[in-house]
């Protein structure tokens, strides 16, 4: 991997030897109306911080508040928070005042714009139900771990009265043998790990995202009974690699 990889932000993964997590959880944060950039910054710090005092064990709700006790501790380092900023935080049209005067990066444009993105795929009503201001992507070694700090994100917003607003949040996981579920390997067809930075970091569009990332959120429906009802060569040929073994179709 290449040493600069090591600086990308916690929560993303391109090495081999270190694959994502088997849970996950996106939490999207919508800015409070009439919110100023000073209060979302602090409302962002109290988060993160608080991200990070629980991946260190301590939780807010633990803490002591009687005399000669000892504070309540949870589980160290069983998740990992990444912070995102979605396409709607740099319209200046949906938040007044501005959040920010910096230029909206170029590919960061919201999937449900007139256009659609994939328009091959059978968009549902309100497409851009997975769009937020901000996000907050959570992957961790159980979905209790990434629940909890889901829902320590919550109490934080109702305890502190930050302006923030709860637009949505949504679960995932990785299975234990490495196939999605039409039962083919998930994944064989990504990048080789040397190529993999180049790929992923930003060369700087505007230049305050140099080293930044780009995420796409896409949740995918699948109709199991349908799929389940083709044999398995027609399976091997639209996915285009044996099912058991994985290797790719050079003839059919």
């Amino acid at each position: 991997m290449n040493e600069s990889a090591k600086e990308l932000q916690e929560g993303i993964f391109l090495a081999p030897s270190s694959p994502p997590p088997p849970a996950w959880r996106v939490v999207l944060l919508d800015v409070a109306p009439a919110a100023t950039p000073i209060d979302v910054r602090g409302a962002l710090e109290a988060v993160m911080g608080m991200l990070s005092e629980l991946r260190r064990g301590r939780m807010n709700e633990l803490r002591a508040t009687r005399e000669g006790e000892l504070p309540g501790a949870v589980p160290v380092d069983t998740f990992q928070a990444l912070l995102g900023f979605g396409a709607s935080l740099f319209d200046p049209e949906r938040h007044e005042p501005p959040l920010t005067s910096v230029e909206r990066p170029a590919h960061l444009v919201p999937l449900s714009r007139p256009r659609l993105a994939f328009p091959d795929l059978q968009w549902q009503d309100g497409a851009g139900g997975g769009e937020a201001d901000i996000l907050v992507q959570l992957t961790g070694i159980s979905e209790h771990a990434v629940d909890r700090a889901a829902v320590e994100v919550a109490k934080l917003i109702t305890d502190l009265k930050l302006p923030l607003i709860l637009a949505g949040t949504f679960d995932g996981f990785r299975r234990d043998d490495g196939r999605s579920w039409i039962g083919f390997h998930d994944g064989i067809s990504n990048l080789e790990p040397s190529q993999r930075y180049e790929a992923v970091v930003c060369r700087g569009d505007p230049d305050w995202n140099r080293g930044g990332s780009y995420l796409a959120f896409l949740r995918i429906e699948i109709a199991l009974e349908k799929w389940r009802s083709l044999d398995r060569e027609t399976q091997e040929v639209i996915v285009g690699r044996d099912k058991l073994t994985g290797s790719p179709l050079v003839a059919v």
